[in-house]
């Protein structure tokens, strides 16, 4: 099981779900391009297909075939469009949080997210703060173990 996380997330979004599925599963959860401890694009490549690209690549150098992949958001359109181009590696797609053909006020929301949310958190209690309006009634030490691992100290700070 592949597994591809959304917008502004890491792979740590998968660590609780993982516990209970790897006596199931082969788990693979990567931080996409831009995100967590993956590298930016230089120059500058965040298209779906820019993401699909890494997926192939990973797939390919796993030599991975029969997989199931789960997306959350972004991560779903991505899987979807990999399904799309390669059905015959993909034995199942999961979507979570978001629709196969988002309708367009979702894709306008997902342009500008980046401009709704402060660059940098003072604290793990405020970040956690931040994505809990989201998630009003998600477990709060998931959401700190989430928030532990998508920040990272920044200079001066």
């Amino acid at each position: 099981m592949v597994m591809l996380h959304g917008i502004g997330d890491t792979a740590h979004i998968w660590d609780h779900f993982s516990k209970d599925a790897a006596d199931r599963f082969r788990i693979i959860a990567l931080d996409q391009r831009g995100h967590g401890l993956s590298d930016w694009a230089v120059p500058p490549a965040y298209r779906c297909d820019d993401y699909v690209a890494d997926l192939d690549r990973l797939i390919h150098d796993l030599l991975l075939t029969g997989i199931i992949l789960m997306g959350h958001s972004m991560g779903a359109l991505h899987a979807t469009r990999y399904a799309s181009l390669r059905p015959e590696k993909v034995s199942g797609l999961i979507h979570a949080d978001i629709e196969p053909f988002p309708p367009e006020w979702n894709k306008k929301y997902l342009l500008n997210l980046y401009e709704q949310l402060p660059a940098y958190y003072d604290s793990i209690d405020e970040y956690v703060g931040e994505i809990q309006k989201n998630s009003p009634y998600a477990d709060q030490e998931m959401l700190y173990n989430i928030a532990s691992s998508a920040l990272t100290r920044g200079k001066g700070r």
